[in-house]
């Protein structure tokens, strides 16, 4: 097994953007793995970020059980090297995004990325587990949305791709037809997860169509959808479409 080493680090700036999860669930059952491979001939250095909010950093995580000094942490990989890391932390669930920041001297594309995220009742089974790709980043994003009450749910999570200040994103909730039902501007503070339920109050209980979200900003985001089961709920994410003409 790999010897992990995870300290606390002072990102040197770099013109590349993390690959980021807009959302990471952790705690009260959740667990999340990560693995990443090394396709370059030459060694890769990056590092593991976990944030709440906007951009804050989310301490307390442990990873492949050693618990992190401070928010991240930084490893070095040799050419055609895959490590795994499982992440969690203590206690009740908790949600933030996690980034894998190339260091200097590092480029995104040199590495191939796997993200899966699980979940286990009280009693220590395997009740869930969803892997999803990287979260786009787009001014732009449209995704289906459908909504049966008590059983099925849409949702979103998203998370900054800038730093800058609060700013207003508007999400437009359309019909099958491509009618608009509903919009709702929100201010954007940071990560958030939320289902269009919350969202839209008002939506039909039997509903499917498509939501429209236009930020000033560049974001990340990432689609949920939630399924009740008969054992609990399913849960499974994917990207949304980020080329709105």
């Amino acid at each position: 097994m790999k010897r992990l080493l995870f300290v606390m680090l002072l990102v040197w700036p770099t013109s590349a953007f993390p690959i980021t999860f807009a959302q990471l669930a952790l705690g009260g059952g959740y667990e999340a793995v990560l693995f990443v491979t090394n396709k370059s001939s030459l060694d890769w250095s990056g590092s593991l970020g976990f944030y709440k909010g906007a951009a804050k950093g989310w301490t307390g995580v442990t990873v492949n059980g050693q618990k992190l000094a401070g928010h991240s942490g930084t490893f070095t990989m040799a050419a055609g090297e895959t490590w795994k890391f499982t992440m969690s932390v203590d206690g009740p669930t908790q949600s933030g995004y996690l980034e894998l920041q190339p260091t200097a001297g590092s480029n995104d594309f040199d590495v191939a990325v796997s993200y899966f995220y699980r979940f286990y009742n009280s009693s220590g089974e395997l009740l869930d587990s969803v892997g999803s790709g990287a979260s786009p980043r787009a001014y732009k994003f449209i995704f289906p949305a459908e909504y049966v009450a008590g059983r099925t749910d849409t949702g979103y999570a998203w998370a900054p791709a800038t730093t800058t200040g609060l700013f207003e994103v508007d999400l437009t909730l359309l019909d099958e037809e491509g009618n608009q039902v509903a919009r709702k501007t929100s201010i954007f503070l940071g990560h958030v997860a939320m289902f269009i339920s919350e969202l839209f109050p008002t939506i039909p209980r039997d509903f499917y169509g498509h939501v429209l979200v236009e930020s000033p900003n560049m974001i990340y985001l990432d689609v949920l959808r939630m399924d009740l089961t008969v054992g609990g709920f399913q849960l499974t994410s994917t990207p949304p479409d980020p080329d709105v003409p």
